[in-house]
């Protein structure tokens, strides 16, 4: 047995960022929850300590060996630049490898990896796995959406790669057989998920859980989780799950957002792509030569 806990990041960033005027201040606040800034991120790397990590690599060996304390593996959704910028020396200094999982309709937005960036990434320090082109709501979308959404941000990501995908994170925690089903026909060894588990690197058919990290995560909850101790974490989840199923998605993203107490100006990941899609890509590249 080769257990491991997954950390799922999203953005790292520095405090400056997030004051007025700066590249954060118009996100809105279900986005920035899952954001850390570089400071946690040191400190909660420095906290789960050098030789606890887990290497992707692994997963494809099959390789079992007893562990009386999971290993540690971090990934960051959506590709956001900071968990490259600013996560990739700290990891790099503790030893770690990560994977970043790429939403490749945000690929070249200004702040998220360009195609430079994600080509440039040291193997040794990060892996490149897919988050859907457009990053929708999985189980909610048609069957043919999805065959789409996963087929076309592998193919993209392996042509700016030149080399294969074979992991994707579920966005939104929005899964159902059929996501699972389209993403093995698609291709893809491993699907990370949202599920609060402790993960057997030799016995997990592909479907690997994670445990989410918001700005508000402490240091010693980390610990915790890394120790194997996860009771309780995913109580918020699935108390989101069930308001969503009873309220159906539509008035549930709108009782989240007001609860929020967000605006109508700010903007969730949906507005962050269709602002991009507007940009020719061919006038991003020419900016980031």
């Amino acid at each position: 047995m080769n257990r491991f806990v997954c950390l799922m990041y999203h953005n790292v960033y520095r405090e400056d960022q997030l004051g007025p005027g700066g590249p954060f201040a118009s996100l809105g606040r279900s986005v920035r929850s899952y954001s850390v800034t570089t400071s946690q991120f040191a400190e909660h790397i420095a906290a789960i300590g050098k030789g606890r990590w887990f290497d992707p690599d692994v997963l494809r060996k099959q390789i079992g060996r007893l562990n009386q304390r999971p290993k540690v593996l971090i990934t960051f959704d959506d590709g956001w630049a900071g968990s490259i910028d600013e996560a990739g020396p700290i990891l790099g200094a503790a030893g770690a490898r990560a994977i970043v999982f790429v939403t490749t309709s945000l690929i070249g937005h200004p702040l998220f990896a360009s195609e430079l960036m994600l080509r440039e990434l040291p193997t040794s320090v990060f892996e490149i796995g897919a988050h859907t082109a457009t990053h929708p709501f999985l189980a909610e979308c048609t069957t043919e959406q999805i065959q789409r959404e996963l087929q076309d941000s592998k193919s993209e990501l392996e042509d700016i790669l030149g080399r294969p995908v074979e992991t994707m994170s579920v966005p939104n925690g929005s899964l159902d057989e059929r996501v699972l089903r389209i993403a093995a026909d698609c291709g893809y060894s491993f699907v990370f998920t949202s599920e609060t588990v402790v993960n057997d690197a030799a016995d997990n058919h592909g479907v690997l859980g994670r445990m989410a990290v918001r700005s508000t995560t402490r240091t010693e909850t980390i610990q915790r989780w890394c120790d194997g101790e996860i009771q309780g974490a995913g109580l918020t989840r699935k108390a989101l799950q069930l308001s969503r199923q009873v309220l159906g998605p539509d008035r549930y993203r709108q009782l989240r957002s007001w609860l929020l107490g967000e605006k109508r100006e700010d903007n969730d990941m949906a507005d962050l792509i269709a602002a991009h899609r507007q940009q020719p890509r061919e006038l991003l590249a020419s900016m980031e030569a």
